[in-house]
């Protein structure tokens, strides 16, 4: 019964270590932008770099037959001085910048894609602003957090009042060194590719045989004691198998 349960128990982990389960990979791709432009400059920050890496990444995935998309989502982002209208348009248009690329490599159901309709990354801003030590900070996170609406700003455009109480805030020193250590990181456009992995097929195929016989040990010493009869237990389709190998009828025949 002992020897029962290890057969089996051998053979699930053979099944299991046969088999790949399918895996979630998540890849995210990030272009940075210059001020108040929607074209992808190579030579600005790490952007020859990241085109390239994503270029790569696009080629593996058409190689590969084992990935299935998850989904697949673009965002554009603008800082937040200028206006609403403005910060829209730049915001699109990155977005489409990043998506062309992505889009005319990989033929992705419509169904897998999102697109990520906001325009001003307040939550990158808020971090940025929680990890340093800009003076007022406290405030400014306030501001951030708090209720907000558009409100008029040039030509009849409209603007977010949480940028109109940003500047002010102690004269607009606060804003002038939020511009210099944040606003950089706050232009860009980015795309998170989501795939699986097919799990593998076993990389055997399982036999199932007979259950391991079992030797009685011979009795009255291991040298001067002639072997035991019928010491096998063993089931007569096989016997005559293991007497064509070659072995003798007064010797022990082992299967498994």
């Amino acid at each position: 019964m002992q020897l029962r349960k290890l057969y089996f128990m051998a053979i699930f982990v053979l099944l299991c270590v046969g088999s790949v389960f399918a895996q979630e990979v998540r890849r995210e791709s990030r272009i940075g932008f210059r001020v108040n432009r929607i074209n992808i400059d190579p030579s600005f920050l790490r952007n020859r770099e990241s085109v390239k890496a994503l270029q790569q990444h696009l080629d593996e995935i058409k190689q590969d037959t084992t990935v299935e998309f998850a989904g697949i989502s673009f965002r554009g982002v603008a800082s937040p001085e200028g206006s609403e209208e403005w910060n829209r348009y730049l915001a699109k248009n990155r977005r489409l910048a990043i998506e062309r690329i992505v889009m005319r490599e990989l033929d992705i159901p419509d169904s897998l894609v999102k697109r990520d309709p906001s325009h001003i990354s307040w939550s990158d801003l808020r971090e940025k602003v929680a990890e340093s030590n800009l003076n007022h900070k406290d405030e400014v996170i306030e501001i951030i957090d708090g209720d907000w609406r558009l409100v008029p700003y040039h030509n009849g455009r409209k603007i977010d009042s949480r940028v109109v109480a940003l500047r002010r805030l102690h004269g607009g020193k606060v804003w002038r060194e939020m511009f210099k250590r944040y606003f950089l990181d706050l232009r860009y456009a980015n795309v998170v590719m989501t795939a699986s992995y097919k799990p593998l097929t076993p990389f055997f195929t399982p036999v199932f045989g007979p259950y391991l016989t079992t030797v009685e040990p011979p009795t009255g010493g291991l040298l001067n004691s002639p072997p035991p009869q019928n010491s096998v237990a063993s089931s007569a389709p096989f016997e005559d198998k293991c007497h064509s190998l070659g072995t003798a009828s007064n010797q022990p025949c082992y299967r498994g």
